[in-house]
């Protein structure tokens, strides 16, 4: 009810139709018990209290009489009434006349009435008597400034015939008395002063603060961001946007929006939240429509997540074990969590800063369904690179503790030289870690070529320098955290010299070129460039290594090129460079171009490819030098210097040095159009806009000119065809189109067309319902031919919805503006949803169509039914709920004593569903129906019977489990969900009693994340149903991180556990009480690996092993690798081959390097274990 402003057509049907008196009557039932609990006059004021903060209202109460001992009236300014008749009949319509207003009965000797928008005062309460009573009356009304009045009375007597009335007047509030007719012949003999007191608004108070995921809204997030927040009444959409309105602890809200109807406030939350940290929400300054503000308030923050999730805290460490007290811990999962898309990765949802102490914690950790990792993950203050750890959660409520240990770091330092072993000063130097390749550092030598970078990761490290044209790079190892490697480079490169000379052979003479750029490229990139000399001779110097090309170019099409590899230390006169140029490999062909008329064509443009000229005042053209395609035909065009006339032919040139005659051009034709514009009585239109379609990407043309005086407008030199032409006209709420073409015959015409516009009219009509009334509200939609234009290849008119509109109380409707055209009509009503529609053509410039629509009744009969026990014969009872839901809300009724239950005539024809639940025994039942037009259904319903399921939980070896968690869920309706947990007393079986029968699914989980499921059905009421649910094997991985010497622990190192192909879990080493010590419970069968890594030393280690059966425990201890040194020679020929490029590789590790002037290389800090190595030449020309 009510409405700003009032909905006038939803208002009276509410008001005067079988559906809004149900609504009311429903209403009222849904209060009864409240109303019962304090009053009518007591719950009339709390609800004018809430009221009291939005907009201005009027409400009643009585109480104390049953509907049949007075008749109750409200009674406007304009003499318009609203009335409940004790006399009517419970489904009856009564009268109701006023605007906004409604009087609900809420039991048998009660009733409260509310005019939600008052507009028409004075208003005045009129009771009249039909028997003796007592009743209790209570009003409220505003007082003008932004307060209400209150008045109310006890114990008031009224007898048959006599009449009570209170006035209501908004421009005097404070005159609030009952005035008292004790004869009913119209004069109010006595007048009594209300109880009188002052309601001001109290602002919002927070009732509820819930976090919500999908289950609760469509398209929340499930990751525990997002809150509903709900308060007593509606906030101002301000102050409830405005972050500092809320608290959380250790936590903030990040966004806050007023929702739905303006008490529910959504919320997003900076770290995620769950159901296994208590938390709380705490409101303060949020006021209500009125302005007035609530107190502070705070309530638990509660949950409604049902996806598992776990707390994941920990702390971030330096490789040594202090804490890191400054940065942040990132939490990432995956967000493709609707349909599991692989190829969208994990996605940083929260981040957390650390502790004093390092520390962090996130309070939900959700399990995603699609089975993928979260992670977590830090920045290293000094270095800037990032490390993180993933893992599953396995089980609701898991406490995870997952410590991040950042690496340790190091520097490097060493000498950078020639290839001569000179130093080299200012030459730039990058250090990159293999260990973690998002650190490094770049730095540039000293005076004596000496060069320190710090701050990189222990383990692997490659070093990279160059100084002009001279790079190297060589590799080493910083052995632990705070040492400094030593790692000399060798630039290579520099020593190269190429020359040669470059020659032309043409018509078989052999000449020398001078003055001819010469270009040395290295990768397609030119690094050096000379001109040759008066003898053609070129020289270059101080070139780099590598695969070269050498290039020298006449023009585009004559050049020469040759390649080669030039090492450290060559030199290379022998470069030779010949361009051969062959004019005999072209041919020539010859014609003429002619006019339309067969006259020559002079100073026409004739290409072939990109090769064109001119041709001669007789037409006749020659284009020498055209490619020699063998039976291959190519294309020749002639194009007018203003490219309106055009010619094309086609050629085939076989051999070298062919001429082909004898092609003949002939231009095409051109001639102009004259369009008449015309408006749609016949007349020119001058000064009209007409534009040629198709000329270029505008749809609606491009080359537009104004008519003349006479209404015509002519385009020429347009070639032979047909040219079309489009006019827009637009007025007063229309826009015409007119579109015509004109045909060019021959070279000269002049084609003529007319464009006439089509003109507008009228439709009108009259709606009515089936009965032939008048229908107020009915929907109609004009679908007639309007204009659109989307800038890409519409322009014009099209047929779409063109007008709306809503019919008033004499069902009639009108359009104006409507293009001539076909036009169709269609029609929708609240109560007769069936579409109905009408066709018709408006042939004419002002032609009125008239159409008479009537709305088809397609509301169903009576539906109604018997509900009945399980046993499906003992009627149920009364006050059993049937909700029946379909195209229209859901509508609510009750059954009686004998289980019977009735809804009205009220539901469109269609598909329903409807859903029983009986309040007493918590029975249920859910059935689909379909009800067709004017047709009454009897409907019985079984309500689902309830039995018990008995649940045993055993482990992979078939071994009863004590201790474990159950979920049970019914899969049909009513989708219940049964928990239970098992304790040792009952050896492993768990009864959950009250299951309703149907399909059946249950899983079972324990505290160390073993799992299993199965389904089951419970076939009839009061069966007990046995279940079995096997949990998955597993075993226990233990052990402790060594060093080399297989005695010394390494303390905080990382220890990944791998089995079935992906990382299952994650953990550090203990520094304290056993140090390197480490343990993975309930991994599951199969092969394992454990990677292991130092964090001092960025030392790796390896094992593997097996879980082979229930409750296995496999020992695996970790071993850092041993370090060695990998030197030898690089040869090509049986001599050393400096500037060769060497990779090292052994298990993971890998490191690369250059050999030295003698070929020799040296890579120190490789693991232990295969070694191979792979050497070759830049480019890959040579590789061994």
């Amino acid at each position: 009810y009510g409405g700003t402003p009032l909905d006038p057509g939803f208002d009276q049907l509410l008001r005067q139709t079988d559906a809004g008196a149900g609504f009311a009557r429903a209403l009222g039932t849904a209060l009864s018990a409240a109303v019962a609990s304090r009053g009518a006059p007591g719950y009339e004021r709390e609800l004018a209290q809430l009221a009291a903060s939005g907009p201005d209202f009027l409400s009643f109460a009585l109480d104390g009489v049953a509907p049949s001992a007075v008749d109750v009236a409200l009674a406007d300014g304009a003499g318009r009434r609203t009335e409940q008749d004790g006399s009517l009949a419970g489904d009856a319509v009564p009268r109701a006349e006023v605007p906004g207003a409604v009087i609900v009965p809420t039991g048998a000797a009660s009733r409260i009435g509310l005019i939600a928008s008052p507009a028409s005062s004075p208003y005045s309460l009129e009771i009249t008597g039909h028997a003796t009573a007592d009743l209790d009356l209570s009003v409220t009304l505003p007082r003008g400034d932004g307060a209400f009045l209150r008045g109310h009375l006890g114990a008031v007597a009224i007898s048959p015939g006599e009449k009570l009335r209170v006035g209501l007047d908004l421009a005097r509030p404070d005159r609030l008395a009952l005035e008292r007719d004790a004869d009913g012949d119209g004069t109010y003999e006595s007048r009594q002063g209300l109880v009188q007191e002052v309601l001001l608004p109290q602002g919002p108070r927070l009732l509820s603060a819930t976090l919500i995921g999908p289950e609760t809204l469509d398209g929340a997030s499930p990751f525990g961001f997002q809150a509903a927040i709900l308060f007593d009444r509606v906030v101002d959409a301000g102050t409830a946007a405005a972050k500092t309105s809320y608290a959380v602890p250790n936590n903030a809200v990040e966004v806050a929006r007023r929702q739905l109807s303006g008490r529910l406030v959504f919320a997003s939350l900076a770290q995620p939240e769950g159901p296994y940290v208590p938390s709380e929400l705490s409101a303060s300054g949020i006021t209500d429509s009125r302005g007035a503000a609530g107190s502070p308030h705070t309530v638990p923050l509660r949950s409604r997540l049902e996806d598992p999730g776990a707390v994941v805290s920990g702390r971030v460490l330096n490789a040594d074990g202090t804490p890191v007290t400054g940065g942040s811990v990132t939490y990432s999962n995956n967000p493709s969590w609707l349909d599991c898309d692989a190829s969208v990765g994990a996605t940083g949802l929260a981040a957390v800063a650390l502790g004093p102490d390092g520390r962090y914690e996130f309070r939900y950790v959700r399990q995603d369904l699609c089975g993928y990792s979260w992670a977590m993950s830090t920045r290293d203050p000094v270095s800037g690179a990032v490390h993180g750890l993933s893992g599953f959660v396995r089980t609701a409520g898991e406490q995870i503790v997952l410590d991040l240990v950042l690496f340790g770091r190091g520097s490097v330092a060493g000498a950078v030289r020639d290839g001569m072993g000179r130093p080299v000063a200012g030459a730039r130097v990058v250090a990159l870690s293999v260990t973690d390749p998002q650190v490094g550092g770049a730095t540039r030598t000293d005076g004596e070529g000496r060069y320190l970078i710090g701050d990189i990761t222990v383990g692997p490290v490659t070093v990279s320098a160059g100084s002009g044209a001279l790079v190297g790079s060589s590799a080493g190892r910083i052995d632990r955290a705070g040492t400094t490697a030593s790692v000399d480079v060798t630039l290579n490169g520099g020593a190269v010299h190429a020359g040669g000379t470059v020659r032309k052979l043409e018509a078989g003479v052999l000449s020398t070129l001078p003055g001819l750029p010469v270009v040395y490229s290295i990768g397609g990139t030119p690094v050096a460039v000379a001109t040759t000399g008066p003898d053609g001779r070129y020289t270059l110097d101080a070139l780099p290594t590598g695969p070269f090309t050498i290039e020298a170019a006449l023009n585009t099409r004559d050049r020469a090129v040759m390649s080669g590899t030039a090492a450290a230390g060559d030199r290379r006169d022998d470069l030779d460079l010949l361009i051969q140029v062959r004019s005999e490999s072209f041919a020539t062909v010859r014609g003429l171009v002619r006019l339309p008329d067969g006259s020559p064509a002079s100073d026409v443009i004739v290409s072939v490819g990109g090769r064109g000229v001119l041709s001669a005042a007789d037409g006749s053209f020659e284009i020498p030098g055209l490619a020699v395609l063998p039976n291959q035909l190519q294309a020749i065009a002639a194009r007018s210097r203003d490219g309106l006339r055009t010619a094309f032919a086609q050629f085939i040139a076989n051999q070298p040095g062919q001429v082909v005659e004898g092609i003949v051009l002939t231009l095409s034709g051109l001639g102009s159009v004259e369009f008449v514009a015309l408006d749609p009585s016949g007349q020119p239109i001058p000064a009209q806009e007409v534009a040629l379609l198709g000329a270029c990407g505008n749809p609606c043309g491009c080359v537009a000119r104004k008519a003349g005086s006479d209404g015509r407008v002519r385009f020429d030199g347009l070639p032979v065809g047909t040219a079309s032409a489009q006019a827009i006209f637009s007025g007063p709420g229309t826009t015409d189109v007119a579109t015509a073409s004109a045909a060019i015959v021959r070279d000269g015409d002049v084609g003529w067309a007319r464009l006439r516009f089509g003109g507008v009219g009228t439709i009108t009509g009259l709606v009515s319902d089936p009965d032939g009334r008048p229908a107020l509200g009915a929907e109609v939609a004009l679908r007639s031919r309007v204009f659109r234009y989307d800038g890409v290849s519409q322009c014009g008119l099209v047929s779409d919805v063109s007008h709306r509109a809503r019919t008033g109380p004499d069902g009639r409707f009108r359009f104006a503006g409507v293009s001539v055209g076909p036009v169709s009509l269609t029609v929708t009503q609240s109560f007769f949803l069936t579409q109905v529609g009408a066709e018709g053509v408006l042939t004419a410039n002002g032609q009125a169509l008239d159409f008479h629509l009537r709305l088809v009744d397609t509301i169903s009969g009576v539906l109604s039914g018997t509900v009945v026990l399980p046993d499906g014969t003992t009627p149920a009872g009364a006050g059993v709920e049937v909700t029946a839901n379909g195209a229209l809300p859901d509508v609510v009724v009750s059954t009686d004593a004998g289980g019977a239950y009735r809804f009205a005539r009220i539901f469109p024809e269609g598909a329903y569903t409807l859903t029983v639940r009986d309040p007493v025994t918590g029975g249920v039942a859910r059935e689909q129906i379909y009800l067709r037009s004017r047709q009454d259904v009897a409907h019985d319903v079984r309500l689902k019977g309830r039995g018990a399921v008995r649940v045993r939980v055993v482990d992979g070896a078939g071994q009863p489990v004590t201790s474990a968690f159950v979920r049970l869920t019914e899969t049909d309706f009513p989708y219940g969900v049964h928990e239970g947990a098992l304790e040792a007393a009952n050896q492993g079986v768990l009864t959950l009693p009250n299951v309703f029968e149907g399909p059946l699914s249950i899983e079972a989980r324990d505290v160390f994340a073993r799992g299993g499921r199965t389904a089951a059905t419970l076939a009839r009421p009061g069966d007990v149903l046995d279940v079995k649910v096997r949990l998955t094997t597993t075993g226990r991985v233990s052990g402790h991180f060594f060093q080399r010497d297989r005695a010394t622990p390494v303390p905080f190192g990382v220890v990944k556990l791998v089995a079935g192909g992906r990382t299952i879990g994650q953990t550090t080493t203990q520094g304290a009480v056993d140090p390197g010590a480490f343990a993975f419970d309930y991994v599951p069968a199969g092969l394992v690996r454990l990677d292991g890594q130092d964090p001092l030393t960025a030392r790796t280690a390896v094992a593997v092993g097996s879980i082979d059966h229930e409750a296995q425990s496999l020992t695996l201890d970790l071993v850092a690798q041993g370090l060695g040194t990998v030197q030898g020679l690089v040869t090509r020929n049986g001599f050393g081959e400096g500037s060769a490029h060497v990779d090292v590789v052994s298990g993971s590790f890998r490191a690369a390097t250059f050999a030295d002037g003698g070929g020799r290389y040296v890579v120190p800090g490789v693991p232990e274990g295969r070694v191979v190595v792979t050497a070759g030449l830049a480019g890959g020309l040579l590789s061994g």
